[in-house]
C-alpha cells in the first residue's frame, strides 16, 4: 500500500515517461444545487483507466459543494472497486483518487473576475507547471472561478493547459470570471460548450431546471429514462446511489467533457467526437448599454451583457464593491460601483428568451430602474464593437442551423453518439452485477457436516439447507478475501486516535458486506427449519459461544436474577446473529467482545461492580486449582 501511495505522489510531481493517457484535472461544483455532477463523478471513476487524473477540485459557486462530497463519492467507488478491478486492473484505486481532492473557491468572483488563491487554484498551477510534453486538460463542470484565479496568479500556465468548459448556465453564474479570462487571456486554448452538451441529457425540456425533472419517470426506453433499470439497477453500491440523483434518470450535463477525451482526437475540436464537434470563434459576444433597454434591444444568447448607470459619487463604497441587486428571470443578480458615479450590472443569458430586469437599491437614483431585452438563439451572433476579441484556439458550439435541436445550438453533433456511449457504459455496469456464487469446496464440506448434526431425516430438505449454508459461507469468504485491503494500513480510530489493528481493519471491511448476504441465509433456513434448528445452525457458526459464555457469566455473577439472565441471553444472541457474517474465529470473538463490554457495563450500572465480581471469580478458580494439587 505504501508503495502505491509513494508512486502516486511522484506522479503528482512528474509525468510518467511514455504516458499515453491524457492528463486531466476536474473542477466541479459537486454537492451544490444540481446533482448531475454526482452522476458524472460516478462515470469518471468507472472510466478512470482511460485518464491520468491529476486533480479533483471542488469549485462550488452555490450550495453546499465541497471536497468532502468528492471524497464521499470515492468512498462509494471504494466499495465497488474490488469487483471492478477484476475486470479492469487499470482503474485508479480509491487511495490514489483521494490524494487528488482539493478545495477550491466557495462562491462567485467579484466584478474584477479574480480574488484570493485557493488550494484548488494553486493545485491547477502546480500540475500545469509539471515537466511534461503533454498539456493539462482542465475539464470544468461549473464556473471558471478557480481557472481564472490560477491564470491570474500564474499567467505562464496559459500555454500549458487546455480547457473544456461546460458553459451555458455555468457561464450565466460565472460571468465575472469568464469576462476576466476573455479580456486577459484571449489566446487560451478552450472549448466553450454552451449548448452542445445537452445532446447527452435524457430530456432537455424536463431536466433543464431541477424542479421540472420531477415529471420524469422510469420508462421502457433503455436509452431514455429506462436506462437505470436497463444498466444500473442492482449493480453495486454506485448503482444503488445513482438512484438518488434525478431518480436515476441520466442527466450528466458535464460528462461530455470526459466523452470528448475518450473518443476522438481531442486536439481537433472540429472533428468527430463523443463530446461533440466545435468550430473556432474569433470573438465572444458582449453588449453594453448606457441606458435602460427595451424589447427593441436584442442580444445573442450566452453573451456578456452590461448596463452602465449614472448615480451619485459614493466615498463610502469602494470601487468594484457590490451595492445593488437586479431581478432577472426570477433570480437576483449583483450590481457594482465602478467609481466616478458609474454603476454596472453584468448578466449572461443562458437561453433564448424575452426578459425583464428591475433594480433594488438603497441608492434612490438606482432603485426601481427597470427594462427589458430580447435574447436570440445564435451564438456568438453578428460581430459588434463591444465584443471580446479572441485568438486562434477558442472553440464553441457549431452554428449550422441543421445541427440545432430545438433552440439548442450544436446539440446534434453530440446527440448522435448517445446510444453508443450508453451501451459502452452499460458494459461496465455489468461488471458490478451480483456475482454468481461458485460454491467453495471447503465451505460445502463444512455445511454438509453441520446439516448432518441437525438429523433432518429428509434428503431434499438436507440438500436445500446445505446449499443455503454453503452459499452463505462462500459469500462471506469471498467478501473477506476481495476486501482485504479496503481499509488501508495506517487508518486510525477517530475516537481514540490510535492506529487500527489488522483485525480491526478486517472487521470494518467485512461489516460493509451487503445485508442481502445474511438475508438470503435467514430466508433459506427459516423456509426449512424450526426456530430451534435455526438457532442450532447459528451455534455451529459460532462454535457454541452463547452457551459457554452464559455458563461463565453464571459462575462469575452470584445470585443472578431471571432478568439478568434474560438481558445477557438477548445480547449474546444478538452477538451470535452478527457474528455469523464473519469468516474466522478471531473476527467472531471480536464481535462477541462488543457485547461483552455491554454486559459488563450492565452489571456495573446496576450497582454490582464487574471488576470486583470477576476478581473474586479468578481467586475462586485459583483456590480450586491449588486444592486439587
Amino acid at each position: 500500500m505504501m508503495r502505491i501511495i509513494v508512486f502516486s505522489l511522484l506522479c503528482l510531481l512528474f509525468c510518467p515517461i511514455g504516458a499515453q493517457r491524457p492528463r486531466v484535472l476536474i473542477s466541479t461544483d459537486i454537492g451544490g444545487t444540481d446533482p448531475d455532477d454526482n452522476q458524472s463523478m460516478i462515470h469518471l471513476m468507472m472510466y478512470s483507466d482511460l485518464f491520468q487524473i491529476e486533480g479533483l477540485v471542488s469549485s462550488p459557486s452555490f450550495g453546499n459543494g465541497s471536497k468532502e462530497e468528492i471524497l464521499r463519492m470515492i468512498d462509494l467507488y471504494a466499495k465497488d472497486y474490488p469487483q471492478l478491478k477484476q475486470h479492469n486492473p487499470q482503474l485508479m484505486s480509491p487511495e490514489s483518487l483521494r490524494l487528488l481532492c482539493k478545495q477550491g473557491r466557495r462562491g462567485l468572483m467579484p466584478y474584477i473576475g479574480y480574488g484570493e488563491s485557493t488550494e484548488g487554484s494553486e493545485w491547477i498551477i502546480q500540475q500545469a507547471r509539471k515537466e511534461c510534453n503533454e498539456p493539462l486538460w482542465v475539464l470544468v463542470w461549473g464556473t471558471l472561478e478557480d481557472v481564472a484565479q490560477a491564470l491570474h496568479d500564474a499567467p505562464d500556465i496559459v500555454e500549458k493547459i487546455r480547457i473544456y468548459w461546460i458553459g451555458g448556465p455555468n457561464k450565466k453564474w460565472g460571468a465575472n470570471s469568464y469576462a476576466y479570462i476573455t479580456r486577459n487571456f484571449p489566446n487560451l486554448w478552450i472549448i466553450e460548450n454552451n449548448a452542445t452538451y445537452r445532446g447527452f441529457i435524457t430530456d432537455n425540456e424536463k431536466m433543464e431546471l431541477i424542479e421540472k425533472y420531477k415529471g420524469i419517470e422510469q420508462s421502457s426506453n433503455r436509452y431514455g429514462s429506462g436506462y437505470y433499470n436497463y444498466a444500473m439497477k442492482g449493480n453495486g453500491t454506485m448503482g444503488a446511489d445513482f438512484l438518488n440523483y434525478y431518480k436515476g434518470v441520466v442527466k450528466m450535463g458535464d460528462t461530455p467533457s470526459l466523452l470528448y477525451m475518450m473518443h476522438g482526437n481531442p486536439y481537433n475540436p472540429q472533428g468527430e467526437s463523443w463530446g461533440g464537434s466545435f468550430e473556432p470563434i474569433k470573438y465572444s459576444s458582449r453588449r453594453t448599454f448606457h441606458r435602460q433597454t427595451n424589447e427593441r434591444d436584442t442580444v445573442p444568447v450566452y453573451s456578456i451583457v452590461e448596463w452602465f448607470f449614472k448615480g451619485p459619487r459614493k466615498k463610502s463604497i469602494s470601487e468594484g464593491e457590490a451595492c445593488f441587486t437586479a431581478t432577472i428571470d426570477k433570480q437576483q443578480w449583483t450590481g457594482y460601483y465602478l467609481g466616478k458615479s458609474t454603476y454596472v450590472l453584468r448578466y449572461c443569458p443562458k437561453a433564448p428568451a424575452k426578459l425583464t430586469y428591475k433594480i433594488s437599491s438603497a441608492i434612490p437614483q438606482l432603485n426601481g430602474l427597470q427594462g427589458s431585452f430580447v435574447v436570440d438563439d445564435k451564438w456568438p451572433g453578428k460581430p459588434h464593437p463591444d465584443d471580446y476579441k479572441l485568438g486562434e484556439n477558442w472553440y464553441s458550439d457549431c452554428s449550422d442551423r441543421t445541427l440545432y435541436e430545438g433552440k439548442w445550438q450544436g446539440v446534434k453533433t453530440q446527440r448522435k453518439w448517445r446510444e453508443a456511449i450508453l451501451e459502452d457504459w452499460a458494459q461496465r455496469w455489468s461488471w458490478l452485477k451480483p456475482q454468481a456464487q461458485v460454491i467453495d469446496e471447503a465451505c460445502m464440506k463444512k455445511a454438509t457436516g453441520w446439516v448432518e448434526k441437525l438429523q433432518l431425516n429428509d434428503k431434499s430438505k438436507e440438500e436445500r439447507v446445505t446449499q443455503v449454508i454453503a452459499t452463505h459461507l462462500t459469500a462471506i469468504s469471498n467478501w473477506h478475501n476481495l476486501h482485504a485491503d479496503m481499509i488501508p494500513d495506517g487508518a486510525i480510530n477517530p475516537q481514540t486516535g490510535k492506529k487500527l489493528s489488522a483485525l480491526e481493519r478486517q472487521v470494518i471491511a467485512d461489516s460493509s458486506q451487503p445485508a442481502s448476504i445474511r438475508h438470503a441465509l435467514l430466508d433459506g433456513l427459516n423456509a426449512d427449519l424450526s426456530p430451534s434448528q435455526v438457532e442450532q445452525v447459528f451455534d455451529l457458526y459460532t462454535v457454541g459461544k452463547v452457551a459457554f459464555t452464559m455458563k461463565a457469566y453464571k459462575e462469575i455473577v452470584p445470585d443472578m436474577t431471571a432478568d439478568d439472565e434474560a438481558f445477557l441471553m438477548n445480547n449474546l444472541k444478538e452477538a451470535r446473529l452478527m457474528a455469523i457474517d464473519y469468516k474466522n474465529m478471531k473476527e467472531i470473538s471480536a464481535i462477541f467482545e462488543i457485547y461483552k463490554t455491554k454486559n459488563e457495563q450492565y452489571f456495573t450500572n446496576s450497582g454490582r461492580d464487574w471488576r470486583t465480581m470477576y476478581s473474586a471469580y479468578v481467586k475462586q478458580l485459583k483456590a480450586r486449582k491449588d486444592a486439587k494439587y
